[in-house]
């Protein structure tokens, strides 16, 4: 009891200045999209004409869309850091990726990009929600920066009690200098021409180590842009005993 007192202790401090950085961090990210509705719904009352105010109800709309994936991603990133609370059981890996994938079909049709899958049979042991937060928004980023008719390679694959989940795309890639640094909050990569949070890798960098898992980022070999590999080195035994 001591010990299990002590260790409750020691952790508490850093989650409370993890709690602090969270608040902070999204007081921070939420002031300019806030200050841009402000602005386009002002310019919308204002307006000397109908095509005046239909462009600033444009730019309104489209305002709002991006606060609401912001506030998305912010309390997705919240439940990641409770993941290790969340209830644990024995998930089929494959089963989850063609979820995600068949629900993310309108959007690869609307890019035009073809998608190739390849699934073996593979099961983990983790948190659902948090392991579908992870696979989505690998995915989504994947679509988001492939150009217009460019292609993706998504498999689920298994080695002795090794496993892995992988994202390839024919987008511009990820510079080498940057591969640490897309993993921290709110981190874009400036001329990318792509809007974002910044928040989509450093929740699936969350969901994993929750995992066991190791995410890694790798130039792809098969079609030159990005390659996203997330690897869990030693599945449970009771895990690897039903692949």
């Amino acid at each position: 009891l001591v010990q299990a007192v002590n260790a409750l202790w020691q952790r508490l401090p850093a989650a409370l200045a993890r709690e602090r950085r969270f608040v902070a961090d999204a007081a921070h990210e939420l002031r300019t999209p806030i200050s841009a509705l402000k602005v386009h719904a002002d310019n919308a009352r204002l307006a000397a004409d109908a095509s005046a105010r239909f462009k600033a109800q444009d730019l309104l709309q489209d305002s709002v869309g991006r606060l609401e994936r912001l506030v998305a991603q912010l309390l997705m990133l919240s439940r990641t850091e409770a993941t290790t609370r969340s209830p644990i059981a024995r998930l089929s890996l494959d089963a989850l990726v063609a979820t995600e994938v068949d629900a993310l079909r309108a959007l690869l049709d609307l890019h035009s990009l073809r998608l190739s899958l390849t699934l073996s049979p593979v099961e983990v042991r983790g948190d659902e929600a948090g392991l579908g937060a992870l696979v989505r928004n690998l995915l989504e980023n994947a679509i988001r920066y492939t150009p217009r008719g460019g292609q993706m390679l998504v498999e689920v694959g298994q080695e002795n009690r090794a496993a892995w989940f992988s994202v390839d795309d024919s987008g511009p890639g990820i510079a080498e200098e940057e591969r640490d640094r897309v993993f921290d909050r709110f981190y874009r990569i400036l001329g990318s021409g792509v809007e974002g949070s910044g928040l989509g890798l450093a929740i699936v960098r969350g969901v994993a180590e929750a995992h066991g898992a190791v995410v890694t980022l790798q130039r792809s070999s098969r079609l030159g842009g990005l390659r996203v590999v997330v690897a869990w080195p030693q599945l449970a035994p009771d895990a690897a005993a039903s692949l």
